[in-house]
């Protein structure tokens, strides 16, 4: 994966918790849950370290008994990718204490560092290969600007290949594919950056013990450009196309209720999700519907906190009781569900522990269940 440095970006220097030997650093990571906090405490450390000097290993001790989400194990692979390819030779990681008690040691049994206690070449090149299809768990990467319609069929198509043993609905798995398909092809044309796509899907147990099948999506792409800053530009400039108009009203309602966990920056992601709004040139009226799509698909079947958007310093969550599109194809994420004339529900809107270069999305889905 190309810009991967830039993950290193916006964050401070540490060495605490960081120990030296002779050709060898050891990073210890206390928290027990490998969260947001910890990935931002590990790339501090390891950003010191990298203005230090190149070592041939890189040991990380971690107490965490289970990654927060996917997407956080999506970013520590992509840590560990960097680290490997720019500056060690080999990284060993040590978990003694994560528990497969809870569902989300699945999204680290189906990843690409299970049970991999030495990382070496080996793993830079199975990232590099661009695509990992297994009966559980399927990823690919796609290159910058590589957005082209007959590329994005062929990624379409793949998906659906993959779904197809799992005996999802037919309907519901052509619109997850068309999601997925979307916002890479999204990602690719707005920002600047490979991008990384990553379907899990698997059986678990709820705390009643009723068992159902979870879909997990994570689509990842490292870049300067965060989501909505694009239109932020052209708000900023009154630079708003016609197509836009409904952006242009919404703002001038909103901009009297802006503070510090609801700004111009989280506006301007929100409202890439109304359909139609986009930043694309001559799009005449066709441009914008991919993140409609993806709001349909997650109507009815999002899995408590764990879907959401994050890009630079806000994240966007999907919570199943605001999930509804107007007939306009608007959609507000508050009570009545007017983008226009009311902001969006505080319990929707978080900043971020750390200020994200790029844009991830962790979807995680209730497909079927007892």
């Amino acid at each position: 994966m190309n810009n991967t440095n830039i993950i290193f970006e916006n964050i401070n220097m540490s060495d605490f918790g960081v120990s030296f030997e002779i050709d060898e650093v050891k990073i210890k990571l206390k928290n027990t849950i490998f969260d947001a906090k910890t990935i931002n405490k590990l790339l501090a450390n390891l950003k010191f370290i990298k203005n230090k000097k190149q070592v041939s290993l890189v040991t990380i001790y971690s107490n965490a008994e289970s990654f927060l989400d996917d997407a956080t194990v999506s970013v520590f692979e992509i840590i560990l990718y960097n680290t490997l390819k720019y500056y060690c030779k080999k990284i060993k990681l040590v978990f003694k204490n994560l528990s497969n008690k809870h569902f989300n040691y699945e999204f680290y049994k189906n990843s690409l560092i299970y049970n991999k206690i030495i990382l070496d070449n080996e793993y830079i090149k199975e990232i590099e290969k661009g695509k990992i299809i297994k009966f559980n768990h399927f990823v690919t990467i796609t290159k910058e600007n590589e957005n082209d319609r007959k590329k994005n069929s062929i990624l379409y198509t793949e998906i659906s290949t993959f779904l197809k043993p799992h005996n999802i609905e037919l309907e519901y798995s052509d619109m997850i594919s068309e999601t997925i398909a979307e916002i890479i092809d999204n990602a690719n044309s707005h920002a600047h950056g490979d991008c990384m796509a990553q379907i899990k899907i698997f059986d678990i147990k709820s705390r009643k013990n009723k068992k159902f099948k979870l879909l997990n999506i994570v689509v990842l792409n490292l870049s300067e450009e965060k989501l909505g800053s694009k239109l932020k530009e052209k708000i900023i400039s009154n630079d708003i196309i016609s197509q836009n108009k409904i952006v242009k009203d919404a703002y001038n309602n909103h901009i009297d209720s802006f503070n510090d966990n609801y700004d111009i920056d989280m506006f301007s992601m929100l409202s890439t999700f109304q359909k139609y709004v986009t930043t694309r040139e001559n799009s005449s009226g066709s441009g914008g519907t991919g993140l409609t799509t993806l709001i349909k698909s997650l109507i009815g079947r999002t899995y408590e906190n764990y879907c959401y958007v994050k890009s630079g310093k806000n994240s966007l969550f999907f919570k199943d009781k605001y999930l509804y599109l107007n007939d306009d194809g608007t959609i507000g994420f508050n009570e009545n569900n007017n983008y226009i004339k009311e902001i969006p529900n505080s319990e929707n809107m978080k900043k971020n522990d750390m200020d994200f270069n790029g844009t991830i999305y962790n979807l995680t889905l209730i497909l079927e269940g007892d």
